[in-house]
């Protein structure tokens, strides 16, 4: 084995190729690698079958000087220490090791190999997209076509292991680790709140706990996270997975997003891993979290329902209704949909509870508009990019029969800035209508005039609520006694809006002349979502190939392109007031502390959970 004084070295005349950009590299050219450098999991044979098989496979891969699967092989007894498990957690799994108790020590001093497979940052993979796959192997495949192989060229092979039984593979937007079932038998995985759940092909669930518990038929395996302990240790395991994402996946890692090293501590709502309280209002709390069947990073809005206090049937009828709409929404693509909705029991939405909490998830974006800094946009055409992507969003509700009647910076998200996404998100105070008249709606300063006559309203409220959400980005500012919007001061943002054209550069000025015409008094003067999509001002940002300005404007002609909108933000700053504060209800946080468990492991449970089924042997 290449193992000893934890060094390995790969033989020069040996050439073991690995897949990344298109392109083939060679082990030797990596040079020496420690085995446990960059390792940040183990994936550890914890019953005798499993042991034994990959004691067997080990020894087969040295007899044949396979050291591309030797690369992921740690043939030394795993010496991370057990994270901290809870006692609580229920004993389904209690007395799984008692038909071994007696011969276990025996049988196990009998298998040669003793160690566990390696997830490395630093480690080849044949195919890093698909991430670490573990399997028997396919014959006549490059290396098989696994990273951990467990089977081997001669003698029997198990009739519970496919050729390419799993993948293991980490969720670019989460960067949480998956498992994927792969093959034509089942994965089990045991979950906290579920036990073991069996998982078909492409079926994959997130890796969240500390310890998680894998069984292929009668082998039982557990991945176990060396957790960073410390400043310097979180420090190295960033950086090393920051390189991985970088030079291995092509992307950047979500810095922003909450699993972006091992947690032992979160909170479980429903099939949804919470985190952290990202803001509150009115209607409740919203943190951050992950999906634990795809990994995607979600936002979790918690509603109360508090019927013993006052709540209106019609204030129940509206979050059935936000849910309704935010769920029908789910194939547009410039709007962050409801993904999923459940009430406390668990069920889906509202069950009619006498107090009830009620839980949305949408994906989670980079920021929302209000905390964008369009100054320290990169690209001059990425302002543009980011309104026009929440202006498409416009345009696909308004083609349902949606009016959003809460369009403002807050609900206008950034997804990405690589390339620039933006999206409508937040359906809490939407219609199904052509026409409604219910001014309990947006912010006061947001809302079109016609919000406050007599004769209602139509979508034409979201085009005069866009295009001033876009003026506020471009330095607009109201006073912050959020008044509604009276015929001056809608004169006096137009003429602001029509300062701002003079002092500023061609690609602003196509812009601010559509917001012209979508802030007119009269509803019928303004265009639709559609009609202001086809403006001019979108015409540099049209076409989806059309290469970054960076690339086709000639450096000194690009700086001074950048330095002159700096300078068109920051004169719209110093000439705006004080930026309006939205008004937040109070809350008291006592009221939402009943469901949420933190679920804590401790090491008597480890002990316990590592014990394999009797019929496991």
């Amino acid at each position: 084995m290449g193992t000893e004084n934890q060094n390995f070295t790969v033989s020069p005349r040996t050439t073991v190729l690995s897949f990344h950009s298109d392109s083939f590299h060679s082990v030797a050219d990596m040079g020496t690698t420690p085995p446990n450098h960059g390792v940040f999991a183990r994936l550890v044979p914890t019953n005798i079958a499993a042991m034994s098989l990959f004691s067997r496979a080990v020894e087969c891969m040295t007899m044949e000087n396979d050291e591309y699967h030797l690369l992921f092989v740690d043939d030394k007894e795993s010496s991370l220490e057990p994270p901290n498990l809870d006692s609580s957690l229920d004993s389904r799994l209690q007395g799984e090791m008692e038909d071994e108790i007696g011969i276990s020590d025996y049988v196990t001093q009998q298998v040669k190999n003793k160690g566990s497979f390696l997830l490395s940052f630093e480690a080849p993979l044949l195919q890093p997209t698909r991430g670490w796959s573990l399997g028997l192997g396919k014959d006549g495949s490059l290396y098989r076509d696994v990273d951990f192989m467990l089977g081997w060229h001669h003698g029997p092979s198990s009739q519970h292991v496919a050729p390419v039984h799993l993948h293991l593979r980490f969720n670019r937007r989460s960067g949480i680790l998956l498992l994927i079932a792969a093959g034509d038998k089942p994965v089990e995985l045991f979950i906290e709140q579920d036990g073991w759940i069996s998982l078909q092909r492409v079926e994959q669930r997130a890796l969240y706990q500390p310890i998680n518990l894998i069984r292929l038929g009668e082998y039982r395996f557990d991945l176990v996270y060396a957790l960073p302990q410390g400043k310097n240790q979180i420090n190295d395991y960033l950086a090393g997975k920051h390189e991985f994402f970088h030079e291995k996946l092509e992307t950047q890692i979500p810095k922003k997003f909450p699993w972006l090293i091992p947690s032992e501590t979160y909170s479980i709502l429903g099939h949804v891993l919470s985190y952290n309280t990202l803001t509150y209002g009115g209607f409740g709390w919203i943190s951050n979290g992950i999906d634990i069947i795809t990994g995607d990073p979600v936002a979790i809005k918690e509603i109360s329902i508090k019927k013993g206090h006052g709540a209106s049937i019609s204030g129940i009828q509206a979050i059935q209704r936000e849910i309704e709409i935010g769920v029908s929404l789910k194939d547009c693509k410039h709007v962050a949909p409801t993904l999923r909705a459940w009430c406390e029991h668990n069920r889906y939405a509202y069950c009619g509870g006498e107090n009830e909490k009620v839980y949305l998830t949408s994906p989670l974006g980079l920021r929302d508009f209000d905390s964008l800094d369009f100054a320290q946009l990169q690209h001059s055409k990425d302002r543009l990019r980011l309104a026009r992507g929440t202006l498409l969003g416009l345009a696909e509700i308004h083609s349902q029969g949606i009016i959003h009647r809460d369009i403002q910076t807050k609900n206008l998200l950034v997804m990405s800035l690589e390339p620039p996404t933006g999206v409508i998100i937040d359906f809490g105070k939407a219609t199904k209508a052509k026409w409604a008249e219910n001014t309990y709606i947006g912010p006061k300063h947001t809302l079109a005039p016609e919000v406050w006559g007599t004769t209602g309203y139509t979508n034409k409220i979201d085009i005069w609520s866009w295009a001033y959400a876009i003026t506020m980005k471009l330095g607009y500012r109201v006073p912050r006694d959020n008044p509604p919007i009276q015929p001056e001061r809608a004169k006096a943002m137009r003429h602001y809006l029509t300062d701002l054209a003079g002092r500023s550069g061609s690609l602003l000025v196509g812009l601010i002349n559509l917001l012209l015409r979508m802030l007119q008094v009269e509803p019928g003067d303004r265009p639709t979502a559609e009609e202001a999509l086809r403006a001019k001002c979108w015409d540099p940002v049209m076409e989806d190939d059309e290469p970054r300005d960076e690339e086709t404007t000639p450096r000194v002609k690009r700086r001074r392109i950048d330095a002159e909108a700096s300078r068109e933000i920051q004169e719209t700053r110093k000439m705006a007031p004080t930026p309006l504060q939205p008004v937040v209800a109070n809350q008291d946080q006592d009221q939402f502390a009943g469901l949420i468990t933190t679920q804590k492991l401790s090491s008597s449970v480890y002990r316990r959970l590592l014990q394999p089924k009797s019929n496991d042997v």
